[in-house]
């Protein structure tokens, strides 16, 4: 299977450019441009890359525009569902942080570390240094031991709050899950513990938190 090579891109296309020319394309390969909101500097950058590949044969090539990069979270969790979406097709990815919004290259940086370990098992971050005269891979041991936490059922209950719009009450959890409502409410104050919920009681209902879309593994 073809790599992807994911460039974080703002302004200038410069280091996309220069990451693409050192790692090499191949037939079959993408090459992905994520973005902050497109405003005109930015495709324009956008376009040079475009022209770039052209000299290419067989690549493809998909623009990602984090439209709500001002939302950490959000956002986090939007890039970490297209990064496995891209692993579940290619074989291994390149992720290059050389470009962008500040933003934007931390929460990409954050989503390649909430992933399992399987697959950031099939990464490699690197940025390159201001002047150019050197690149900077992030050690894959640093990033494979951070993980998220191991959730089990309680991932399971964050679902379900999830598909019922964002709240839930113990009743409707524990029906879903066929659970007793005792362990659905041990689980729900650990998950309060945890901040990926909040609980409000009498009768006990949870709240979904941001956070808990970008640490569970639906995505």
């Amino acid at each position: 299977m073809a790599k992807v090579v994911l460039l974080t891109l703002g302004f200038e296309e410069k280091f996309a450019v220069r990451a693409l020319v050192r790692r090499g394309l191949e037939v079959g390969d993408l090459v992905v441009l994520i973005t902050g909101p497109i405003i005109d500097k930015v495709a324009k950058a956008i376009n040079y890359v475009k022209e770039f590949l052209k000299y290419f044969e067989g690549i493809d090539i998909q623009v990602f525009e984090v439209s709500e990069v001002h939302e950490f979270t959000q956002a986090i969790s939007k890039i970490k569902g297209l990064i496995k979406e891209l692993l579940d097709k290619y074989e291994y990815m390149i992720i290059n942080l050389s470009n962008g919004m500040r933003a934007l290259v931390v929460e990409v940086l954050m989503a390649t570390t909430l992933l399992p370990r399987e697959l950031k098992e099939r990464i490699i971050v690197e940025l390159d240094t201001e002047d150019g005269k050197a690149i900077v891979e992030i050690p894959k041991d640093l990033i494979t031991i951070i993980n998220p936490p191991n959730l089990g059922v309680k991932e399971d209950i964050i679902k379900v709050i999830i598909e019922e719009g964002g709240e839930a009450d113990i009743y409707t959890i524990a029906q879903k899950l066929g659970k007793d409502e005792t362990t659905i409410r041990r689980q729900l104050e650990t998950l309060k513990d945890l901040r990926l919920i909040e609980l409000a009681y009498r009768p006990l209902r949870a709240r979904i938190k941001p956070i808990a879309k970008a640490v569970i593994n639906k995505g």
